[in-house]
Protein backbone atom coordinates (compact mmCIF):
# COMPACT_ATOMS: atom_id res chain seq x y z
CA UNK A 1 0.00 0.00 0.00
CA UNK A 2 1.45 3.30 -0.82
CA UNK A 3 1.41 6.19 1.80
CA UNK A 4 1.19 9.96 0.99
CA UNK A 5 2.16 11.09 4.55
CA UNK A 6 5.57 12.80 4.68
CA UNK A 7 6.11 12.00 8.58
CA UNK A 8 7.79 14.69 10.18
CA UNK A 9 9.07 15.29 13.90
CA UNK A 10 7.06 17.94 14.53
CA UNK A 11 7.50 19.69 17.69
CA UNK A 12 3.98 18.70 18.93
CA UNK A 13 4.80 15.27 18.18
CA UNK A 14 7.70 15.15 20.66
CA UNK A 15 4.86 15.71 23.08
CA UNK A 16 2.57 13.18 21.57
CA UNK A 17 3.32 10.28 19.77
CA UNK A 18 0.40 8.95 19.86
CA UNK A 19 -1.00 11.71 17.15
CA UNK A 20 1.81 10.95 14.96
CA UNK A 21 0.90 6.69 14.89
CA UNK A 22 -2.29 7.96 14.19
CA UNK A 23 -1.58 10.05 11.10
CA UNK A 24 -0.23 6.69 9.02
CA UNK A 25 -2.54 5.42 7.11
CA UNK A 26 -1.28 1.90 7.78
CA UNK A 27 -1.35 2.06 11.56
CA UNK A 28 -4.72 3.95 11.50
CA UNK A 29 -6.85 1.47 9.65
CA UNK A 30 -4.62 -0.99 11.87
CA UNK A 31 -6.04 0.88 15.17
CA UNK A 32 -9.39 1.30 13.78
CA UNK A 33 -9.76 -2.54 13.25
CA UNK A 34 -8.88 -3.20 16.64
CA UNK A 35 -10.46 -0.62 19.00
CA UNK A 36 -12.59 1.51 17.34
CA UNK A 37 -16.05 0.91 17.69
CA UNK A 38 -17.51 0.81 13.68
CA UNK A 39 -19.01 -2.33 13.91
CA UNK A 40 -20.59 -3.72 10.50
CA UNK A 41 -19.41 -0.56 9.14
CA UNK A 42 -16.09 -2.18 9.11
CA UNK A 43 -15.63 -3.70 5.91
CA UNK A 44 -16.78 -0.82 3.87
CA UNK A 45 -14.09 1.35 5.03
CA UNK A 46 -11.56 1.89 2.59
CA UNK A 47 -8.80 3.19 4.19
CA UNK A 48 -6.93 2.87 0.36
CA UNK A 49 -8.77 6.37 -0.55
CA UNK A 50 -8.54 7.92 2.95
CA UNK A 51 -7.48 11.24 3.36
CA UNK A 52 -5.79 12.82 6.68
CA UNK A 53 -7.23 16.20 7.31
CA UNK A 54 -4.68 18.58 8.94
CA UNK A 55 -6.32 20.68 11.31
CA UNK A 56 -7.60 22.56 9.26
CA UNK A 57 -10.89 23.10 11.11
CA UNK A 58 -9.13 23.89 14.58
CA UNK A 59 -10.23 27.43 15.81
CA UNK A 60 -8.48 29.22 18.17
CA UNK A 61 -11.50 28.37 20.61
CA UNK A 62 -10.06 24.45 19.99
CA UNK A 63 -6.44 25.57 19.99
CA UNK A 64 -5.77 23.89 23.57
CA UNK A 65 -7.37 20.36 21.87
CA UNK A 66 -4.57 19.81 19.28
CA UNK A 67 -4.34 16.29 20.00
CA UNK A 68 -7.12 15.31 17.81
CA UNK A 69 -6.86 13.12 14.52
CA UNK A 70 -9.46 12.80 11.63
CA UNK A 71 -9.73 11.30 8.76
CA UNK A 72 -12.04 11.34 5.97
CA UNK A 73 -12.83 7.40 4.47
CA UNK A 74 -14.67 6.56 1.71
CA UNK A 75 -16.97 3.85 1.94
CA UNK A 76 -17.56 0.76 -0.56
CA UNK A 77 -20.30 0.61 -2.83
CA UNK A 78 -21.02 4.42 -3.28
CA UNK A 79 -20.40 7.54 -3.00
CA UNK A 80 -20.55 8.47 0.82
CA UNK A 81 -18.02 8.36 3.35
CA UNK A 82 -17.77 8.93 7.07
CA UNK A 83 -14.80 11.20 9.04
CA UNK A 84 -13.24 8.99 12.08
CA UNK A 85 -11.95 11.25 14.83
CA UNK A 86 -9.81 10.54 17.21
CA UNK A 87 -8.99 12.72 20.07
CA UNK A 88 -6.25 11.60 22.43
CA UNK A 89 -6.38 12.79 26.10
CA UNK A 90 -4.00 11.82 29.07
CA UNK A 91 -5.94 13.48 31.68
CA UNK A 92 -10.12 14.09 32.12
CA UNK A 93 -11.51 16.70 30.67
CA UNK A 94 -14.93 17.25 31.63
CA UNK A 95 -15.95 19.71 29.04
CA UNK A 96 -15.20 16.79 26.45
CA UNK A 97 -18.46 16.55 25.01
CA UNK A 98 -18.41 19.94 24.02
CA UNK A 99 -15.23 20.21 22.91
CA UNK A 100 -15.88 17.35 20.42
CA UNK A 101 -19.67 18.91 19.52
CA UNK A 102 -17.26 21.92 18.58
CA UNK A 103 -15.00 20.49 16.55
CA UNK A 104 -18.03 18.30 14.77
CA UNK A 105 -19.89 21.40 13.95
CA UNK A 106 -17.07 22.89 12.54
CA UNK A 107 -17.19 19.63 9.99
CA UNK A 108 -20.54 20.13 9.20
CA UNK A 109 -20.35 24.07 8.91
CA UNK A 110 -17.84 23.62 6.06
CA UNK A 111 -19.95 21.68 4.14
CA UNK A 112 -23.10 23.05 4.76
CA UNK A 113 -21.57 26.23 3.49
CA UNK A 114 -19.72 24.39 0.14
CA UNK A 115 -23.19 23.51 -1.23
CA UNK A 116 -25.49 25.79 -3.15
CA UNK A 117 -28.69 27.16 -1.37
CA UNK A 118 -30.61 24.43 -3.86
CA UNK A 119 -29.07 22.01 -2.12
CA UNK A 120 -29.13 22.92 1.50
CA UNK A 121 -32.67 23.38 0.94
CA UNK A 122 -33.77 20.37 -0.01
CA UNK A 123 -34.83 17.52 1.35
CA UNK A 124 -32.40 15.48 0.69
CA UNK A 125 -29.54 17.66 1.81
CA UNK A 126 -27.33 15.65 4.51
CA UNK A 127 -24.13 16.27 6.02
CA UNK A 128 -21.60 13.10 6.10
CA UNK A 129 -21.08 11.04 10.05
CA UNK A 130 -18.31 11.88 12.21
CA UNK A 131 -17.43 8.93 14.79
CA UNK A 132 -15.86 10.15 17.67
CA UNK A 133 -13.74 8.18 19.79
CA UNK A 134 -11.31 9.77 22.55
CA UNK A 135 -8.18 7.28 23.22
CA UNK A 136 -7.56 7.92 27.27
CA UNK A 137 -4.36 7.36 28.44
CA UNK A 138 -4.38 8.88 32.04
CA UNK A 139 -3.96 6.57 34.94
CA UNK A 140 -7.12 7.34 36.99
CA UNK A 141 -10.13 5.91 35.80
CA UNK A 142 -12.39 8.60 32.98
CA UNK A 143 -14.78 10.37 35.14
CA UNK A 144 -16.09 12.52 32.69
CA UNK A 145 -18.97 12.52 30.68
CA UNK A 146 -19.62 10.75 27.16
CA UNK A 147 -22.76 12.19 26.56
CA UNK A 148 -23.26 15.70 25.26
CA UNK A 149 -26.87 15.67 27.54
CA UNK A 150 -24.38 15.49 30.82
CA UNK A 151 -23.05 18.92 29.82
CA UNK A 152 -26.06 20.59 29.62
CA UNK A 153 -27.97 22.91 33.23
CA UNK A 154 -31.24 20.66 32.65
CA UNK A 155 -33.94 20.00 35.06
CA UNK A 156 -35.31 15.90 35.01
CA UNK A 157 -38.35 17.43 32.98
CA UNK A 158 -36.07 18.11 30.11
CA UNK A 159 -35.04 14.77 29.40
CA UNK A 160 -35.24 13.30 26.04
CA UNK A 161 -35.54 16.94 25.14
CA UNK A 162 -32.42 17.78 24.49
CA UNK A 163 -30.24 17.42 21.52
CA UNK A 164 -27.61 14.66 22.72
CA UNK A 165 -24.48 12.71 21.20
CA UNK A 166 -22.41 9.59 22.65
CA UNK A 167 -18.87 9.05 22.18
CA UNK A 168 -17.04 5.81 23.00
CA UNK A 169 -13.95 6.14 25.64
CA UNK A 170 -10.95 3.92 24.90
CA UNK A 171 -9.02 3.29 28.52
CA UNK A 172 -5.81 2.77 27.14
CA UNK A 173 -3.92 1.34 30.43
CA UNK A 174 -6.91 -0.89 31.20
CA UNK A 175 -6.83 -2.80 27.94
CA UNK A 176 -4.99 -6.54 28.45
CA UNK A 177 -2.61 -8.35 26.86
CA UNK A 178 -5.10 -10.01 24.97
CA UNK A 179 -6.12 -6.82 23.23
CA UNK A 180 -3.16 -6.21 21.43
CA UNK A 181 -2.94 -10.19 19.95
CA UNK A 182 -5.40 -8.90 16.28
CA UNK A 183 -2.66 -10.45 13.88
CA UNK A 184 -0.83 -8.79 11.37
CA UNK A 185 -1.95 -5.73 12.83
CA UNK A 186 0.95 -3.15 13.36
CA UNK A 187 -0.76 -0.41 15.68
CA UNK A 188 -1.88 -3.30 17.60
CA UNK A 189 2.42 -4.39 18.06
CA UNK A 190 2.93 -0.73 18.47
CA UNK A 191 0.44 0.17 21.37
CA UNK A 192 1.62 -2.93 22.84
CA UNK A 193 4.92 -1.81 23.25
CA UNK A 194 4.17 1.63 24.67
CA UNK A 195 1.49 -0.08 26.64
CA UNK A 196 4.16 -2.26 28.46
CA UNK A 197 6.29 1.15 29.51
CA UNK A 198 3.61 2.71 30.29
CA UNK A 199 2.23 0.03 32.80
CA UNK A 200 5.88 -0.43 34.13
CA UNK A 201 6.37 -4.36 32.44
CA UNK A 202 9.39 -5.86 33.85
CA UNK A 203 12.41 -6.62 31.99
CA UNK A 204 11.44 -10.29 30.76
CA UNK A 205 7.95 -9.32 29.91
CA UNK A 206 8.66 -6.10 27.62
CA UNK A 207 11.45 -8.25 25.88
CA UNK A 208 8.11 -10.88 25.03
CA UNK A 209 6.10 -7.86 24.12
CA UNK A 210 8.91 -6.34 22.04
CA UNK A 211 9.72 -9.66 20.07
CA UNK A 212 6.58 -9.17 18.51
CA UNK A 213 7.58 -5.98 16.31
CA UNK A 214 9.63 -8.04 14.38
CA UNK A 215 7.91 -8.85 11.80
CA UNK A 216 7.64 -5.05 10.85
CA UNK A 217 11.00 -4.41 10.95
CA UNK A 218 10.88 -4.07 7.16
CA UNK A 219 7.80 -1.77 7.08
CA UNK A 220 8.42 2.56 6.31
CA UNK A 221 5.89 2.78 9.97
CA UNK A 222 9.36 1.75 11.22
CA UNK A 223 10.20 5.75 11.27
CA UNK A 224 6.87 5.68 13.74
CA UNK A 225 8.17 2.72 16.11
CA UNK A 226 11.56 4.66 16.27
CA UNK A 227 9.15 8.06 17.35
CA UNK A 228 6.60 6.67 19.47
CA UNK A 229 9.05 3.85 21.42
CA UNK A 230 11.70 6.08 21.81
CA UNK A 231 9.08 9.27 23.26
CA UNK A 232 7.79 6.59 25.62
CA UNK A 233 10.96 5.17 26.93
CA UNK A 234 12.14 8.39 27.76
CA UNK A 235 8.54 9.59 28.99
CA UNK A 236 8.40 6.64 30.99
CA UNK A 237 11.88 6.89 32.86
CA UNK A 238 12.46 3.99 31.77
CA UNK A 239 16.30 3.52 30.96
CA UNK A 240 16.29 -0.39 30.65
CA UNK A 241 13.81 -0.85 28.24
CA UNK A 242 14.97 2.20 26.33
CA UNK A 243 18.52 0.93 26.13
CA UNK A 244 17.12 -2.39 25.05
CA UNK A 245 14.96 -0.31 22.15
CA UNK A 246 18.11 1.99 21.18
CA UNK A 247 20.22 -1.41 20.92
CA UNK A 248 18.13 -3.14 18.39
CA UNK A 249 16.11 0.02 16.62
CA UNK A 250 19.39 2.40 15.68
CA UNK A 251 20.27 0.25 13.28
CA UNK A 252 16.99 0.89 11.61
CA UNK A 253 18.10 5.11 12.04
CA UNK A 254 18.80 4.53 8.06
CA UNK A 255 15.03 4.66 7.30
CA UNK A 256 13.91 7.73 9.74
CA UNK A 257 13.47 11.04 8.18
CA UNK A 258 14.97 13.18 10.82
CA UNK A 259 17.42 10.88 13.10
CA UNK A 260 18.69 14.17 14.66
CA UNK A 261 15.18 14.55 16.70
CA UNK A 262 15.34 11.12 17.69
CA UNK A 263 18.94 11.17 18.90
CA UNK A 264 18.05 13.98 20.65
CA UNK A 265 14.75 12.48 22.37
CA UNK A 266 16.77 9.57 23.33
CA UNK A 267 19.73 10.81 24.59
CA UNK A 268 19.42 14.42 26.06
CA UNK A 269 16.55 13.42 27.88
CA UNK A 270 18.62 12.14 30.83
CA UNK A 271 21.07 14.75 30.00
CA UNK A 272 19.07 17.32 30.32
CA UNK A 273 17.60 15.64 33.96
CA UNK A 274 21.26 15.32 34.73
CA UNK A 275 21.73 19.13 33.87
CA UNK A 276 18.85 20.20 35.85
CA UNK A 277 19.86 18.14 39.21
CA UNK A 278 23.04 19.31 38.69
CA UNK A 279 21.97 22.65 38.82
CA UNK A 280 19.89 22.38 41.84
CA UNK A 281 22.78 20.72 44.01
CA UNK A 282 25.06 23.52 42.66
CA UNK A 283 22.85 26.00 44.65
CA UNK A 284 23.36 24.29 47.69
CA UNK A 285 26.56 22.86 47.79
CA UNK A 286 28.41 25.02 44.97
CA UNK A 287 26.75 25.46 41.19
CA UNK A 288 30.82 24.38 39.77
CA UNK A 289 30.71 21.23 41.84
CA UNK A 290 27.72 19.61 41.05
CA UNK A 291 27.61 20.11 37.69
CA UNK A 292 31.15 18.54 37.52
CA UNK A 293 30.36 15.83 39.92
CA UNK A 294 26.81 15.20 37.62
CA UNK A 295 28.83 15.46 34.01
CA UNK A 296 31.03 12.49 35.98
CA UNK A 297 28.48 10.45 37.05
CA UNK A 298 26.97 10.89 32.65
CA UNK A 299 30.16 10.50 31.48
CA UNK A 300 30.52 7.08 33.75
CA UNK A 301 27.38 5.34 32.79
CA UNK A 302 28.31 6.10 29.19
CA UNK A 303 31.24 4.53 29.61
CA UNK A 304 29.55 1.74 31.13
CA UNK A 305 27.11 1.56 28.68
CA UNK A 306 30.01 1.21 25.57
CA UNK A 307 31.34 -1.44 28.01
CA UNK A 308 28.28 -3.48 27.68
CA UNK A 309 27.64 -3.10 24.34
CA UNK A 310 31.37 -4.63 23.50
CA UNK A 311 30.39 -7.68 25.87
CA UNK A 312 26.99 -8.42 24.21
CA UNK A 313 28.85 -8.15 20.44
CA UNK A 314 31.38 -9.97 21.50
CA UNK A 315 33.87 -7.36 20.96
CA UNK A 316 37.51 -7.13 22.32
CA UNK A 317 37.25 -4.40 25.35
CA UNK A 318 40.74 -4.79 26.51
CA UNK A 319 41.80 -3.92 22.73
CA UNK A 320 40.15 -0.22 22.84
CA UNK A 321 39.21 -0.03 26.48
CA UNK A 322 42.24 2.40 27.06
CA UNK A 323 40.75 4.49 24.18
CA UNK A 324 37.23 4.34 25.56
CA UNK A 325 37.66 5.06 28.63
CA UNK A 326 39.95 8.25 27.46
CA UNK A 327 36.91 9.91 26.53
CA UNK A 328 36.73 13.13 28.07
CA UNK A 329 32.96 14.05 28.11
CA UNK A 330 29.95 12.06 28.77
CA UNK A 331 28.44 13.60 24.83
CA UNK A 332 31.44 12.52 23.38
CA UNK A 333 30.94 9.18 25.25
CA UNK A 334 27.43 9.63 24.14
CA UNK A 335 28.38 10.12 20.31
CA UNK A 336 30.63 7.38 20.24
CA UNK A 337 28.05 4.66 21.57
CA UNK A 338 25.74 5.84 18.92
CA UNK A 339 27.95 6.14 16.29
CA UNK A 340 29.36 2.14 17.11
CA UNK A 341 25.54 1.12 17.84
CA UNK A 342 24.74 2.08 14.67
CA UNK A 343 27.74 0.85 12.56
CA UNK A 344 27.25 -1.44 9.30
CA UNK A 345 30.80 -2.81 10.17
CA UNK A 346 31.22 -2.33 14.15
CA UNK A 347 35.12 -3.81 13.54
CA UNK A 348 36.35 -1.37 10.45
CA UNK A 349 34.68 1.40 12.54
CA UNK A 350 36.49 0.77 15.91
CA UNK A 351 40.07 0.70 13.39
CA UNK A 352 38.77 3.94 11.76
CA UNK A 353 38.05 5.89 14.68
CA UNK A 354 40.63 4.67 16.79
CA UNK A 355 43.41 3.57 14.87
CA UNK A 356 43.73 0.62 15.14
Amino acid sequence: MEHDNDVRYAPQHEGNAFVLLLEDRRTFADFVAAFAPTGALTPRLRFDGAALLKRKYITETLREGEHDVLWRVPLANGDLFVFLLVEHQSSVDHAMPLRLSFYMNAVWHEHYSAASVEVRRSSAFRVPPILPLVLYTGEEPWTGATRLAEVIAASDDLEGLLPDFRFRVLNFLDLGDADFSVPDNLACALLHVVWALMKGLPGAEFARIFDRLRPFWGLREVELLGAVLYHYACAEGRRDMAERLHEVLRPKEVLMSNPEVVRKRFWEVWADEGREEGRVEGRVEGEAEGEARKESQLRREQLDAINAFFARKGLPWDAYAKDVEGLPTHREATDFLVDLATAADTCAFLKQRLGH
